[in-house]
């Protein structure tokens, strides 16, 4: 499926206005589609569109640059893809759709077609760069993620307390090679070196303790929550509950999954409210699709949507501002803390400095143009949960236009 069929289902807007004036059909027309939802006319179907063509712009990036994706840029489509099918299952099962939502659905199920393209033609190129890479993390990115989580929200009181960035914790350490074992132990894949592979589902003691850490910030916490979602996207919810409660967290995952968004967004809330500055623009958007991706609506704001369409580059990616910027983000990038960057384009370099979940997952890469693909796979992920969060009525979010 060529996206170039995709645009000619939906108007155009003016170029870098995610609010854009929305041509083609009659706002008391679209508003005819169904009166379970009001995001079909006005403003709120304007938005619909402009985060429809910016998702399909994503889309089309990583068409045009698979053989440059890495991992990670993979993971944010395959969450993209997941976002997609859980839409379209939600719309099926729901009332019929007409006039606008129609011409909208219909697009998505071609992003999403293309997405699946996509995804299965950067597989091998991601085999063929690193296979011992590629068997031991290929569960991480070979289906799309359907997290079944319902829309709800973070109390304010459970977030209320204001983040202080500049309180430090002195966390234990965790290296590089630890961390992958505990994403094989959970998968089931083989570790590089042994020949065997684990048994899948497996929890050890040293990894819970490493997902458990208390008030953590930054990508540790985000990381704490992403093994969570790969216990559920290979099978393992079961085992990860039981252990939980053996532990002590009468919740299971789920209240721990609370706790920790209620954490993110705090933080989440600062980051917002200076900016955020490069880089700190992939980390808010992590943030939004881990904790969005669980459910919780607090991280699918419309002012928040406009931070990240202003971020997304006319090619679809999402990346360096400026060239000249490029020493800066190079600086800025390898100072960050539990992340390891790339920025040399055909190679992907790791510093030497180990920490919590500095692990080979979660990965920079520096494609053609300034474009960067995990912040690209972040920003496409993001764009298809504000696509679903407008159009299914269950997210609330006519409420949160006002």
């Amino acid at each position: 499926m060529v996206l170039g069929t995709v645009l000619l289902l939906f108007p155009l807007i003016s170029t870098g206005s995610p609010a854009g004036g929305w041509a083609g059909t009659d706002a008391h027309e679209a508003e005819g589609g169904t009166g379970r939802h009001a995001v079909g006319g006005g403003r709120a179907g304007a938005d619909l569109i402009a985060v429809t063509e910016a998702l399909q712009r994503a889309v089309r990036f990583f068409s045009d640059s698979y053989t440059e994706t890495n991992l990670d840029g993979l993971y944010g489509l395959r969450v993209a893809e997941g976002q997609l099918i859980l839409l379209l299952q939600s719309c099926n099962n729901g009332e019929q759709r007409v006039g606008f939502y129609d011409t909208v659905l219909d697009g998505l199920r071609q992003v999403l077609e293309e997405i699946s393209d996509v995804a299965n033609r950067t597989l091998p190129e991601i085999e063929a760069r690193n296979p011992g890479y590629y068997e031991q993390f290929l569960e991480v990115v070979n289906k799309p993620y359907i997290i079944e989580a319902f829309p709800r929200t973070l109390e304010t009181q459970e977030w209320a307390e204001q983040y202080r960035p500049s309180v430090e914790k002195r966390l234990p350490t965790f290296n590089e090679e630890e961390s992958d074992k505990c994403m094989s132990y959970m998968m089931g894949s083989k570790i590089r070196g042994h020949h065997t592979k684990e048994i899948r589902c497996t929890i050890t003691e040293r990894c819970w303790n490493l997902v458990t850490i208390p008030d953590t910030s930054g990508y540790i916490i985000t990381h704490q929550l992403l093994y969570t979602v790969l216990a559920e996207h290979v099978g393992c919810t079961n085992e990860l509950n039981s252990y939980a409660r053996q532990q002590g967290f009468l919740e299971g995952v789920p209240g721990m999954q609370r706790g920790r968004c209620s954490s993110i967004l705090s933080q989440a809330e600062f980051l917002a409210s200076n900016g955020p500055p490069q880089p700190e623009q992939d980390l808010f958007m992590e943030q939004a699709v881990v904790c969005g991706m669980l459910g919780y609506t607090n991280f699918l704001r419309p002012d928040w949507l406009q931070k990240v369409m202003t971020w997304q580059r006319p090619d679809g990616c999402f990346g360096k501002e400026m060239k000249e910027e490029e020493d800066e983000l190079v600086e800025q990038l390898h100072s960050l803390p539990f992340h390891a960057h790339s920025l040399n384009g055909s190679t992907e370099h790791r510093p030497q400095t180990r920490s919590p979940t500095s692990r080979r997952l979660l990965v920079e890469r520096l494609m053609h143009g300034g474009c960067l693909s995990h912040k690209s796979g972040l920003g496409t992920a993001l764009l298809a949960m504000y696509a679903r969060a407008m159009i299914d009525p269950t997210y609330g979010w006519e409420s949160t236009q006002d």
